[in-house]
């Protein structure tokens, strides 16, 4: 999803050539990250002591990241790959 994202917004900077670039290095050791904060969050969220507005917030936190898996996964694979994937399985299948 990172990858994705990055590629999206920037193009590919700082993505060399077998992973050896700036933004990859940073992706090797911070990658966990986004996930870790968002299983936290859902971890924390359970907790039956928490008010209404902070189970509102963790709600919206949860809808927003899911949101941004969904359109960068929908915008990678229509930008990047899925047309050409999609053409590979129809002319493999006649």
């Amino acid at each position: 999803m990172e990858y994705g994202t990055w590629f999206l917004l920037s193009g590919g900077l700082g993505v060399g050539r077998g992973f050896t670039g700036w933004f990859d290095m940073i992706m090797a050791f911070f990658f966990y990250i986004p996930n870790l904060v968002i299983a936290e969050q859902f971890i924390r969220s359970r907790r039956k002591e928490r008010g209404a507005l902070v189970n509102l917030g963790s709600a919206a936190l949860l809808l927003a990241a899911s949101a941004f898996v969904m359109v960068v996964t929908w915008s990678f694979t229509n930008g990047a790959w899925g047309r050409r994937m999609a053409s590979g399985l129809l002319e493999a299948s006649f």
